[in-house]
């Protein structure tokens, strides 16, 4: 098996070889961090995809998820940056929570890592703004009125 030779830009000068698999995983993991914590910043409502959204979790995952995965998948990404961006993951806790839509399940001095988990009302208003097209097995956001 070949292996790729990373060399780590440290002091020591270290380096240490990944198979070609994991270091693509690691690739397709690193952009879909950037963009999931990108489109979650733009946005002003509670999870907002577009259909490009869809089609990426496709590339990456091959087969997208059900909204329900996909929603916990997302909130657990935009979770792990609260080491960097801690006050905007809280907030974003704490909306989800204030609305009903996630409840904690393990308390942590640090809300931001608590464990939670997305109740009904949650797993309705996701499911609400999506729509599953029978054809094309590809998740499509819903124009919600007003």
């Amino acid at each position: 098996m070949i292996f790729v030779k990373l060399v780590l830009l440290s002091r020591s000068d270290q380096s240490f070889t990944v198979s070609p698999i994991i270091f693509a995983w690691f690739i397709k993991f690193s952009i879909f961090n950037i963009y999931t914590m990108l489109r979650l910043f733009m946005g002003s409502k509670l999870v907002r995809l577009g259909r490009y959204d869809y089609l990426i979790l496709r590339l990456l995952f091959l087969k997208p998820s059900t909204p329900y995965e996909i929603y916990l998948g997302i909130f657990n990404i935009y979770r792990g940056l609260s080491h960097v961006y801690a006050s905007n993951v809280y907030q974003f806790v704490s909306r989800l929570e204030s609305l009903g839509f996630i409840r904690c399940i393990h308390p942590c001095p640090v809300k931001s890592r608590s464990l939670f988990e997305i109740t009904k009302q949650g797993s309705d208003a996701l499911s609400s703004y999506l729509e599953i097209d029978s054809r094309s097995n590809l998740l499509f956001p819903i124009t919600r009125a007003g």
